[in-house]
């Protein structure tokens, strides 16, 4: 039985879209760990699931209001505003502590890693 890990922290459809599909991977019975923002993913048998979604209180507070956006005071288009802030979504994820135990558990080993590309290659090794 393969051991898959994937990462998918990102808060877009897109991503829930990632982690949706890589769930259906648990009916051809491979291992896979999650390390996801998305809140409907959840455990089972052969499936765990790391959730990461308190990392949105790294964004900024108008990051994704509405208005703000309306009012050209939030620009995702932004690189000096997106980058850094995928950066520190990134960073923050990595280390929290359920990521960290699992990266630092010398009986974990996986087949294969699915990462999504978070505008850094800090999930790349």
């Amino acid at each position: 039985m393969e051991e898959v890990l994937t990462f998918a922290d990102e808060y877009e459809k897109a991503s829930g879209n990632i982690g949706t599909r890589l769930y259906l991977i648990k009916k051809y019975k491979h291992i896979v760990t999650f390390i996801s923002s998305m809140t409907k993913l959840t455990s089972s048998s052969n499936v765990t699931v790391i959730n990461v979604a308190s990392n949105i209180k790294t964004f900024p507070d108008d990051l994704l209001n509405i208005k703000a956006i309306m009012d050209h005071k939030s620009d995702m288009r932004d690189d000096n505003l997106f980058f850094p802030v995928m950066d520190n979504l990134t960073l923050v994820t990595m280390q929290m502590k359920e990521v960290q135990e699992l990266l630092n558990d010398e009986t974990q080993s996986f087949d294969v890693v699915i990462a999504e590309w978070m505008y850094n290659e800090v999930y790349a090794g």
